[in-house]
């Protein structure tokens, strides 16, 4: 009798091709729990961002003025009103994307924002609260804003 040692090459090409769908299907269920997991930082960050910014509209007496993230991180760590060694969060997609900052013309309120790659929370605002056609597109997304953006106020 001769006896056989080792696998076929079908053997081997089917053990490989069940493999590979096993890693598909996990690569495929996890990647919406890594966009949840990434929006609830985003959530967060946000809301530290507001602290941050209550602070500085304690030693100012009103919010910064910036018309992009980059200016808006150099007012936040800028003695006097800002402080020097405070850590501003960034989207974990920059230099890509950045969060949004905007404040009105006397600098008494503002509106932060986060562009999501999920659905928005309940609690979320809809529209932005500053003037009528300002730059943050608070809401769901629509039309040529597809995206969903999560927005928090003063007010909030």
């Amino acid at each position: 009798m001769h006896s056989r040692k080792g696998f076929t090459l079908i053997e081997i090409l089917v053990v490989v091709a069940i493999i590979a769908i096993l890693a598909s299907i996990v690569v495929y269920g996890v990647g919406p729990a890594q966009k949840k997991a990434r929006d609830a930082r985003r959530l967060s960050d946000l809301h530290g961002v507001q602290t941050l910014l209550e602070v500085y509209h304690q030693n100012a007496g009103k919010y910064p003025a910036a018309s992009d993230w980059a200016t808006f991180t150099t007012a936040m760590t800028t003695p006097p009103a800002g402080t020097a060694n405070t850590k501003v969060p960034d989207d974990q997609r920059a230099p890509a994307k950045h969060y949004l900052y905007e404040t009105d013309a006397t600098q008494s309120d503002y509106v932060l924002g986060a562009e999501l790659e999920g659905q928005l929370p309940s609690t979320a605002l809809t529209t932005n609260p500053l003037t009528p056609g300002s730059g943050i597109p608070c809401g769901p997304g629509s039309g040529n804003q597809p995206v969903a953006t999560y927005c928090v106020t003063s007010n909030q």
